[in-house]
């Protein structure tokens, strides 16, 4: 199936705060599904966030 990812796995791909980002980008009573794509967006969508923090 190819659909199961390790901790570990993902940590050599993305940063852990990506990971954190990704993980609190949605609501606590949802089911969070997990995709490459998914962690893409959460990626640049922290860099989005840190782009503002540094431009104020």
């Amino acid at each position: 199936l190819n659909n199961f990812f390790t901790t570990r796995e993902v940590l050599q791909k993305y940063d852990p705060e990506v990971i954190r980002f990704f993980m609190l980008s949605g609501h606590y009573r949802t089911p969070l599904n997990f995709s490459p794509d998914l962690l893409e967006q959460a990626k640049s969508g922290l860099e989005r966030f840190y782009n503002s923090i540094h431009n104020l």
